[in-house]
């Protein structure tokens, strides 16, 4: 509850996936406390990330092949100032 409401950043490269346990927990809270999770997939190119476990949580995936890619962070920014919808 004191988490309510909130934004997460995640920034991943994607090599680790989340066992069914702790998807299921992610996703209990996610729904208890109303927060939005984004996610920030930090890749060395396409094809070199696989989204599939971060779809399944994530509000928004946002992939990033360069660290000069501010463009993405800055729209992620901004949808995370966003008032959250009841």
């Amino acid at each position: 509850p004191e988490l309510k409401p909130c934004d997460i950043v995640l920034i991943t490269d994607g090599e680790y996936e989340f066992t069914p346990e702790q998807l299921e927990y992610v996703l209990k809270v996610k729904k208890e406390t109303q927060v939005r999770i984004y996610g920030i997939a930090i890749s060395d190119g396409p094809g070199y990330f696989n989204a599939n476990s971060l779809k399944s949580f994530c509000d928004q995936i946002s992939v990033v092949n360069s660290l000069g890619e501010i463009e993405v962070l800055k729209d992620l920014v901004n949808k995370a100032a966003m008032p959250l919808m009841k």
